[in-house]
């Protein structure tokens, strides 16, 4: 788990390294577009998933 600078926790995951930043072929792009970055058409190299939380000062 960690904190971003907004202070949003989120789990961040690392993806097989035979996967991340390799290009994505054409037929997966539509089906694993949470995979895929949409600016360089690769694998991520991280998932994010945000818990949606904010701490108070």
């Amino acid at each position: 788990m960690q904190r971003r600078p907004s202070d949003i926790y989120e789990f961040r995951r690392r993806p097989p390294q035979a996967l991340a930043s390799k290009p994505a072929p054409e037929h997966v792009k539509g089906q694993l577009s949470e995979l895929i970055n949409p600016c360089t058409g690769n694998f991520k190299q991280y998932l994010s998933v945000s818990l949606r939380t904010i701490t108070k000062s």
